[in-house]
């Protein structure tokens, strides 16, 4: 059974905001882009694979982040 590449939300504890939480996103251990959380909204927004945005749920954002990958 084929998942598709693996896709992660890393969490970065450098600098920021404190009441915001952010990191990179992994494809396979690479870096392809970064995200936040989205306290306001209760959404994570990331930035990834040639500056497309996404926003979602953590699972909307993984899957719509999985069919990008397939793409590049």
């Amino acid at each position: 059974m084929r998942h598709g590449p693996s896709v992660r939300l890393v969490v970065s504890v450098e600098d920021g905001p404190e009441d915001s939480v952010g990191g990179i996103v992994e494809l396979s251990g690479r870096k392809v882009g970064v995200w936040y959380y989205d306290a306001m909204s209760s959404q994570v927004v990331t930035r990834a694979f040639r500056n497309n945005i996404v926003t979602g749920s953590v699972a909307e954002v993984v899957r719509q982040l999985r069919r990008l990958a397939l793409r590049v």
